[in-house]
């Protein structure tokens, strides 16, 4: 395995557990990533390499979008059918089931679009060797770039299943003490 191999392998390893694991670190290099990505040449890279520098840049960035746009349809869908169900527990149950499924979809996912990334890196890389450091960079910046994102769809989801249970099970206890004191307002009149 070449040095530039080894060096996105790192990388690739880094961002499998944190997709796998659910939480946020950042990526911590080490020595030998460290002195490649010094030699970072992206300003001295040819027009070609630049593109293809800036191409996996924008790769990911397409498929962070993606992966957003694809959480926002399952929690959309999934929040529609729990209040069209009137927020009963059973539509709860289905609701927390919907958003637990959305969750493996979700990394089943960001699994794959970080091979693809990985997957174009190496084969940009190859082909481009002089502009492998700057390669390593742009790669570092959108694993941070995966992190983040996975991190705060994450988060959301954890806050809105917790939200809605908290909402729902406060709204219970409101519409059963209201109506108990009604019935009891109801009573003292006769």
């Amino acid at each position: 395995m070449s040095n530039f191999a080894a060096r996105l392998k790192e990388l690739r390893d880094h961002q499998v557990e944190v997709i796998q694991t659910g939480r946020k670190k950042r990526f911590t290099p080490s020595a030998e990533f460290t002195a490649t990505v010094a030699n970072d040449n992206r300003r001295t890279l040819s027009a070609e390499e630049e593109e293809v520098v800036a191409g996996l840049e924008l790769l990911g960035q397409s498929l962070g979008k993606e992966e957003a746009a694809e959480n926002e349809a399952a929690i959309t869908k999934a929040t529609q059918e729990l209040k069209d169900k009137g927020n009963t527990p059973e539509a709860q149950k289905t609701f927390k089931e919907q958003m637990e499924a959305a969750r493996e979809k979700s990394k089943d996912r960001a699994l794959k679009n970080v091979d693809k990334v990985y997957d174009e890196a190496i084969k940009v890389g190859e082909a481009f060797p002089a502009s492998q450091s700057a390669i390593l960079s742009a790669v570092e910046k959108i694993d941070n770039f995966f992190t983040e994102l996975f991190g705060k769809i994450v988060d959301f989801v954890v806050k809105i299943v917790d939200e809605i249970v908290v909402w729902v099970n406060k709204a219970w206890n409101e519409i059963k003490s209201t109506f108990n004191k009604i019935g009891n307002w109801i009573s003292s009149w006769f």
